[in-house]
């Protein structure tokens, strides 16, 4: 019963709304394409400084003199004293004199216990996993609906719920076990990719006659 209703057969403006869900799964592919790369440092600059990054700009540009251009910038990045609230509440400028007694800011990070690493790791790898099968559920209903037989829907289907539940397992265990970290960078990259190629199946599917 379900064959007699095809994505192919739908009026223009339906077949308009399909085009715009499709072209916008493949946009958050894209995106979340972009912003690991971002993440992991393989596009940008990386862990460049805000210096850093301003001194390239004016190299760039070549018109403004270095000097001036970076003048405001090291002067907002001054180390500075917390607040004095007992004399006038004002931030002051770290001197020579107080460079011992602050050497070590910075350098030792918050102590955290396993369970709230754990806690932390759970919560993101919820985040994740609520994400993905809202768009399992979204992409999946659409490609329900079109003409591709029933083992290829059948094979997508299983494929990318499995990979779902393996990745959201993978976030929860991170920094934990290595075989959580490799699932957590190899199978994020395979879900986005199964995703895009069923977008641009249904697009594909939309201009059948």
């Amino acid at each position: 019963m379900i064959e007699e209703y095809r994505l192919s057969k739908l009026p223009r403006y339906g077949k308009i709304f399909i085009a715009a869900f499709a072209i916008m799964i493949i946009g958050v592919v894209l995106w979340m394409f972009v912003l690991g790369g971002l993440e992991s440092g393989m596009v940008g600059n990386g862990d460049a400084t805000v210096e850093e990054i301003a001194e390239e700009a004016v190299t760039d540009l070549g018109t403004i003199e270095e000097e001036e251009a970076m003048e405001p910038l090291i002067e907002d990045s001054e180390l500075v004293t917390p607040p004095d609230w007992s004399d006038s509440g004002e931030q002051k400028v770290i001197t020579e004199a107080d460079e011992e007694k602050f050497a070590d800011v910075g350098d030792t990070a918050p102590a955290i216990s396993f369970w709230e690493k754990f806690e932390e790791n759970m919560e993101i790898s919820m985040e994740h996993f609520s994400s993905e099968v809202l768009l399992f559920f979204a992409v999946g209903m659409v490609f329900l609906f079109t003409g591709y037989g029933g083992a290829t829907k059948r094979f997508f289907y299983i494929f990318l719920a499995v990979l779902i539940v393996l990745h959201a397992f993978g976030v929860a265990g991170y920094g934990f076990c290595w075989p959580a970290d490799i699932i957590m960078y190899v199978i994020g990259p395979i879900i986005l990719l199964t995703l895009l190629v069923i977008a641009v199946m249904i697009l594909k599917d939309l201009g059948r006659k």
